[in-house]
C-alpha cells in the first residue's frame, strides 16, 4: 500500500512538472485544475485583471500582454499582484513574508513552476478552511516550530516552511495523508513534509511514531565491522544495534502536529549521527576489520580480552533500539537515551574524537 501511494506521488509529480511559461492561458489553467474560479476584467488602457478566487482567498494579477509568437498564447508582464483573505479583509503573511509577494516574486519567473507550487498550497488551505481557518492555522503551525526548533534557521517557499534548507513543510490533503490517518476517505488535512537529500531513521521508530514514509529503502547508519585508528594511537569503533533495519527516505506523511514535531527530533538527531559516523570515515585511518590487529600478537590478545592498555584506548560508539553509548578511557564517557539526545551532544562528542586526530 506504501509503494502504491508513493507511484502515485511520483506519477502526480512528473505530470504537473511543465505548468508552462507565465502566458493568461496558463494561468487560467492552473486556476481551474486546483478548482478555483477565475475572471477576467480591463481595469485601465492597456492594464487587465485576472482574479483567482477561492472559498476565502482571492488573488487579484494585474498585467499586460506582451506580443506572443504562440499561437493561442497570451504572453504576459505581471505588473502588481494581491492576495486578501475575504472572511477577515486582511493580508496572509508566513514567516513574516507578505503572501503577495510570494506570488509576484513567483510569477516574475519564465516558468510556472513555483507559482504552480504555490497555488497548489494555497488551494490545500482555502479548501480545507471549513470548520478551521487553516490559514490562521497555517501561522499557529509556524509559530509552533519556532517554539520547538528555537535555533533553527526558517524561510518561506512556496507557502511552505523550511527548516534548516531541510526539511520543507507543507499542509496537504491526499492519498498519503488518508494513510497516514489510517482513514479511508480522503478529508483530512495533515502534514507532507520533503528533504533535501535523503535522511534516514530505524524503521521501528517510523511504525511507532505512526508517519508514512516516501521512496523508502533499506540503508545502514554505521558498519560494526568498522575499526579506526586514531593518531593518538587509539582504536575506536562502532555499533549498531537496532531490533530492526534503518531505512533512508526522502520525505514522510502524518497526521498530527505532535508527529510532525516528534519525528523532525528522530530525523535531526539521526542526521547529526550520520554526519559523526562520515566524518569518523574521512578523518580515521580505516583498518582492515581485524586483520591488522592479528598482525600485531599483544594488541590483538588484549582486544579479545578487553584489557588494553590507558595508551591503546578503545573507544566504542553504540546506537542501540533506545540508547545511545558512549565507552571511552577518554574524559568524556556517557550513555544517553534517544529520546533525550541532541545534536549538542553529537557536537560534544565530535570534538573529543578530534582530540583523539591530533598529534600526542
Amino acid at each position: 500500500m506504501d509503494s502504491y501511494h508513493s507511484d502515485l506521488t511520483r506519477i502526480a509529480t512528473i505530470l504537473k512538472q511543465s505548468p508552462g511559461s507565465v502566458t493568461l492561458e496558463n494561468l487560467l489553467r492552473l486556476a481551474n485544475f486546483y478548482k478555483f474560479e477565475t475572471f477576467n476584467e480591463e481595469i485601465s488602457p492597456g492594464v487587465k485583471r485576472v482574479s483567482i478566487a477561492g472559498k476565502i482567498l482571492v488573488i487579484d494579477i494585474d498585467f499586460h500582454e506582451l506580443e506572443s509568437s504562440i499561437r493561442g498564447q497570451t504572453r504576459i508582464d505581471v505588473d502588481t499582484v494581491k492576495l486578501i483573505l475575504a472572511n477577515n479583509d486582511s493580508m496572509f503573511t508566513v514567516n513574516n513574508a507578505d503572501g503577495s509577494i510570494v506570488l509576484e516574486m513567483a510569477l516574475k519567473q519564465q516558468k510556472l513552476v513555483q507559482f504552480d507550487r504555490c497555488l497548489e498550497q494555497l488551494s490545500v488551505l482555502d479548501q480545507n478552511s471549513t470548520q478551521v481557518d487553516l490559514f490562521h492555522q497555517y501561522t499557529s503551525i509556524m509559530g509552533t516550530l519556532q517554539a520547538e526548533f528555537p535555533n533553527s534557521e526558517y524561510s518561506t517557499q512556496e507557502f511552505s516552511i523550511m527548516i534548516n534548507s531541510l526539511f520543507q513543510i507543507s499542509l496537504a490533503s491526499d492519498e498519503r495523508i488518508a494513510l497516514a490517518f489510517e482513514s479511508v476517505t480522503v478529508t483530512d488535512v495533515g502534514f507532507k513534509v520533503e528533504f533535501s537529500k535523503p535522511l534516514i531513521i530505524p524503521r521501528h521508530l517510523a511504525n511507532k511514531v505512526g508517519i508514512v514514509l516516501d521512496n523508502e529503502s533499506r540503508a545502514q547508519l554505521c558498519n560494526n565491522n568498522d575499526i579506526y585508528r586514531t593518531k593518538r594511537n587509539s582504536l575506536l569503533q562502532t555499533f549498531q544495534f537496532v531490533q530492526s533495519e534503518f531505512v533512508q527516505t526522502t520525505g514522510f506523511a502524518c497526521g498530527a502536529l505532535s508527529q510532525l514535531i516528534t519525528t523532525l527530533h528522530w530525523f535531526t538527531k539521526f542526521e547529526s549521527l550520520n554526519k559523526l559516523y562520515t566524518e569518523l570515515h574521512s578523518k580515521y585511518e580505516p583498518l582492515d576489520r581485524l586483520s591488522e590487529l592479528t598482525n600485531e600478537p599483544q594488541w590483538f590478545t588484549e582486544f579479545t580480552q578487553g584489557s588494553l592498555q590507558k595508551e591503546d584506548t578503545f573507544i566504542k560508539i553504540t546506537v542501540t533500539d533506545d540508547e545511545f553509548r558512549v565507552d571511552t578511557e577518554l574524559e568524556y564517557k556517557r550513555s544517553i537515551k534517544l529520546d533525550a539526545l541532541t545534536p549538542d551532544d553529537i557536537r560534544i562528542l565530535s570534538n573529543e574524537l578530534q582530540r583523539e586526530d591530533s598529534s600526542p
